[in-house]
């Protein structure tokens, strides 16, 4: 574990979002090369911007950028660091305010409030997801942090048994959701929004 920790350390710094300027290590995604897509209120479902940069230990990062259609609307960031074609493995405890706050970096944004007491578990197209939501000035926003075996699309959870969240795997997911301004995210509507971010299956366009 310590392993995973350190490098989970050095990835912080290269998780940034996609406003800032440009850096020849990151190389734009085009159309089916970028693997993430979110069907969210007042997103168009493919990002406006998503780029990728592989690292000379073998683990890929990539960013995604979900821009605002109208002033004072939704918009959404996202970053996936994937190991599979690394020998090393990530893990540790999803901080949600913190990655929230990384993927901000370099935005001029308010500081970052939480609005719920605990984190919850929600699903998306990817898997189980520790999640929380925030405010960001007069915005709600939803954070979340997941742990995944593969990029590959997950089903949702089955059975009664009370399903938790990967606390390690090949790949990790952080992603925040920021709604239009001045509107809220009524608890009822979390999971069909964490449901809607999801991976592309291999082939898919």
């Amino acid at each position: 574990m310590t392993r995973a920790w350190l490098v989970l350390g050095c990835l912080i710094a290269t998780l940034l979002a996609p406003a800032l300027h440009a850096d020849e290590r990151w190389q734009v995604l085009r159309g089916a090369e970028a693997r993430l897509h979110w069907r969210a209120p007042g997103l168009q479902a493919h990002p406006e911007k998503a780029e990728a940069m592989a690292s000379s230990i073998g683990y890929r990062v990539e960013r995604y950028f979900w821009k605002a259609q109208e002033t004072g609307g939704a918009f959404a960031l996202a970053g996936l660091r994937d190991f599979t074609d690394s020998e090393h493995y990530i893990g540790g405890r999803v901080d949600l305010h913190k990655s929230a706050a990384t993927l901000l970096k370099g935005l001029e944004t308010p500081p970052l409030k939480p609005l719920d007491q605990a984190d919850r578990v929600l699903f998306t197209g990817l898997g189980l997801a520790t999640a929380r939501r925030f405010s960001l000035g007069v915005r709600e926003c939803l954070s979340l942090g997941l742990y995944a075996a593969s990029a590959e699309p997950a089903e949702p959870p089955s059975g009664k048994a009370k399903a938790e969240p990967m606390t390690e795997g090949n790949l990790r997911l952080d992603a925040l959701y920021c709604a239009k301004a001045g509107k809220p995210l009524a608890l009822e509507d979390l999971p069909d929004l964490a449901k809607s971010l999801g991976v592309k299956k291999l082939g898919e366009n």
